[in-house]
């Protein structure tokens, strides 16, 4: 590959198909943000929905006044649009008992063909596949959580951390319960082509605390990776416990729950057993851990946010705490509204 081409892929340009596609988007961001889109990362939508409950009149006398209708507010629906770039991602969905109310459960779209998503510590970093050539400052989008903090302090920390590392900082157009901060090495007329860039994005968790999506790049990658993070920064949505999800979702996760117990105590009960497709190959412990077994996470990817035909399960898990991280991998099929896997296995 020429030293040309390698840049290209570096600064996380695409086919000119998806750069076309991607053109025709509207970029309020700064730096050049408005044109060279790699792959879009479709934003995640939530409606909500008020209906009138009426209560039925009961025979009254003549002196009574009926009761007067009273409005609602329905619950929530996670309504999600998606597109044929990328893929769903429902990261860090926590299963189990006592199941942390405030849990750092959210969706983001992520175009798999260019980048990674990957647990580091207590935070979710998106990683080109081509990394930045060296010498050259890191791209990257990472995602870290405060529960218990508010927007507002969240936001002085976040600037005061962003002043003392970058020349230039700057409130870009936020939305409800989002703001967005941009910095770069420079002066106020702009950046060299190898500066460093940032761009964070603080959202509301709406449980009491803040998510931190913090994009790194450089000037020449501002219009590939930059508006490719700033998409998928678009597209990130947490999910409150209280939130309805999709029937499909929700019998993803149903059908997750219970294969778990038996993943680690290597018993299959018949309700487990049959969530097995047929020929299903299973290769896990051989074994009962689930006495030592440490839950971090279970991430899961759908190949569309509609109408799913497939998902893959990722379990992160530790039998000691003096192992490295393990994943047990599930593959599933959707048919007639049932989820079965047809694989399930370990990976380091």
């Amino acid at each position: 590959m020429r030293k040309e081409e390698r840049l290209f892929l570096a600064i996380g340009a695409a086919d000119p198909a998806l750069l076309e596609r991607s053109e025709r988007k509207d970029r309020p961001f700064r730096l050049g943000r408005g044109g060279l889109a790699a792959a879009a990362c479709l934003a995640v939508l939530c409606a909500l929905a008020v209906y009138t409950l009426r209560r039925p009149a009961a025979p009254a006398a003549p002196d009574i006044t009926p009761p007067p209708d009273t409005v609602q507010t329905a619950p929530e629906v996670l309504a999600l649009t998606g597109g044929d770039i990328g893929e769903l991602h429902l990261v860090a969905v926590h299963y189990g008992p006592g199941r942390d109310e405030a849990a750092d459960d959210f969706i983001l779209y992520i175009n798999e063909e260019l980048y990674c998503g990957t647990w580091e510590g207590e935070s979710y970093a998106v990683r080109p596949r081509v990394p930045s050539p060296e010498g050259l400052p890191e791209c990257s989008l990472t995602i870290s959580h405060r529960p218990g903090a508010s927007l507002e302090a969240v936001l002085a920390e976040t600037r005061a951390a962003l002043e003392a590392e970058f020349d230039m900082v700057e409130a870009q157009p936020g939305t409800e319960g989002r703001v967005v901060l941009s910095a770069w090495d420079g002066d106020e007329s702009g950046a060299e082509w190898d500066a460093a860039n940032a761009a964070v994005t603080l959202a509301d968790d709406r449980q009491g605390g803040v998510f931190v999506l913090t994009a790194r790049y450089f000037t020449e990658a501002a219009e590939g990776h930059g508006v490719n993070f700033a998409d998928m920064a678009a597209s990130f949505q947490p999910v409150p416990p209280d939130v309805i999800v999709p029937a499909w979702m929700a019998a993803l996760r149903e059908t997750v729950d219970t294969l778990m117990p038996a993943l680690f105590s290597d018993e299959w009960p018949p309700e487990a057993e049959a969530l097995l497709a047929e020929g299903a190959q299973v290769d896990l412990y051989g074994e009962d851990v689930s006495g030592y077994v440490s839950i971090a996470g279970v991430d899961i990817t759908a190949d569309d946010d509609q109408a799913p035909s497939s998902a893959v399960v990722s379990v992160r898990h530790r039998i000691s705490s003096e192992d490295s991280i393990t994943y047990v991998t599930m593959m599933l099929k959707y048919a007639e509204e049932h989820w079965l896997a047809d694989f399930i296995g370990l990976e380091k």
